[in-house]
Order: C-alpha cells, then structure tokens, then sequence
C-alpha cells in the first residue's frame, strides 16, 4: 500500500478504490426442513408478491422452480422460507428434491403463483450461490468392492 501524499494540508490517496460485489449463500441439508431467510420485500416493487425460486446445479445445468410460502410475521424486515429437501417434490410449496453440491440461485418476483419465469416480472430480487450437503438416508455396503493388497 502506498502512503498518501500531502498537498497543502490534505492528503490524497494514491491508492485505487476497488468495489466488490457481495452475494449471499444459502446452505441446505438434503433431507431436511432448511431455513432460508432473506431480504425480498424491501427490493419487490409489488405489493403483495408472490416469490419463485430459481435453483441451478453446477454440476449438470439442471434448474429447478419452485415456490415457498413466506413464513414470517416480520415481512416489513424480512422473509423466512422454509425450503423443505425431500424425494416427494411439490414445487408449489416449497418441497423439493436436489442434487448434491455447488449451484446458482435467483429470486424472482410475481403477482400469481408461477412455476415458470416468464409468469414473473423479470426482476431479479436476489441472487447467489447454494450449497447442498448431507448424506443420504440410506447407505448400502453392498455396493463397496474391497480391495486389499
């Protein structure tokens, strides 16, 4: 870092401002009722918007829309999800079944329930990355082929 310069009494920064861009990550556990609590209301230009959710797997490209009520009485502040990972899908309340790992997600704003993004505004709300860990429910042994040398 290079020390500022002095000019008349002021002092003058030679360094160059950098601006980053700060997204968010919503971790999910497969199997389990995930909490996800965001910001969307103070960015939704509806008054009563109904959100969808855009979720991309890395790995193979694959999107999943879905729709979660909003949970939360404080909805001035915020919005609570309750984003329920499960093999019984049911997109329409917030039921849904997805990969492991690395992925993209995008909130979208509507004035009816949609699972589709042309149903929307087009406005992007929020945006970020997800990550899915756990384990699965079932593990079995048989599928290991021992080696031993």
């Amino acid at each position: 870092m290079k020390k500022p310069t002095q000019t008349g009494g002021f002092f003058i920064s030679l360094n160059i401002l950098k601006f980053y861009i700060i997204r968010t990550m919503i971790t999910i556990t497969k199997g389990a009722t995930n909490s996800v609590i965001m910001t969307l209301t103070e960015k939704s230009y509806l008054p009563n918007p109904v959100y969808l959710f855009s979720l991309t797997n890395n790995s193979d490209n694959l999107t999943k829309l879905f729709i979660m009520p909003d949970t939360t009485s404080y909805v001035r502040r915020y919005n609570q999800f309750d984003l329920i990972e499960t093999s019984s899908e049911d997109l329409s309340n917030g039921r849904v079944e997805l990969d492991y790992g690395w992925g993209k997600y995008e909130v979208y704003e509507a004035i009816t329930a949609t699972l589709s993004i042309s149903g929307t505004t087009g406005r992007i709300l929020e945006e970020g990355k997800y990550f899915v860990s756990g384990y699965p429910a079932t593990f079995n042994n048989n599928d290991i082929n021992d080696i031993y040398l």
